[in-house]
């Protein structure tokens, strides 16, 4: 294991990432413009490189900051794609609570599907559970939860995209049951 870092080394090292930050910059809003917010991004491939360097030695600073920066970019994408499909999963799901007032026959539908989807948040393991309710009833942003919790930002969209679909799949086997009595 390296010798702990000095801070000359620090300051070089920091001086270096800045020399290349403008750059850095300008590659990932080119390459990865979904990626939200470049100056995060830039900002956290820095942080990570410290820390890294901390243990490690680093032979080519500008490599090691741009591959850092892609990785980020890139799940960063990938978590807003699994929030965007967990969105429009619950949207699917949403479809079969309606929200106007119903006639008495819907009043009654509409109250076997509220119980049908109690039932199916019941059937949820205890952490998906509480990540699915606190996200889809308490409105609360992957991070919130994450927070809340002690859990990382990646398990939270995980455990409430198994939710979503296996309350959708509840309601799939409720309503076939539905047609097969009919």
């Amino acid at each position: 294991m390296p010798n702990p870092l000095s801070q000359h080394d620090l300051d070089a090292l920091v001086y270096e990432m800045i020399s290349h930050r403008d750059a850095l910059q300008r590659w990932l809003e080119n390459r990865f413009p979904d990626a939200g917010d470049i100056e995060d991004l830039v900002q956290e491939s820095m942080l990570r490189m410290i820390q890294y360097a901390k243990s490690h030695d680093i032979r080519n600073v500008r490599a090691f900051l741009f591959s850092t920066a892609r990785n980020l970019a890139l799940n960063k994408i990938r978590h807003t794609k699994i929030e965007n499909r967990a969105d429009a999963d619950l949207d699917l799901l949403l479809q079969y609570v309606p929200f106007e007032q119903p006639d008495p026959f819907q009043q009654v539908r509409k109250a076997e599907e509220v119980s049908i989807l109690k039932e199916a948040i019941s059937t949820l393991p205890k952490r998906c559970r509480m990540i699915f309710t606190m996200r889809k009833f308490e409105g609360l942003s992957h991070q919130e939860i994450a927070n809340r919790m002690g859990l990382s930002k990646f398990t939270v969209q995980n455990q409430g995209l198994i939710g979503m679909q296996k309350c959708r799949q509840h309601f799939l086997r409720c309503e076939q049951a539905q047609l097969a009595l009919s």
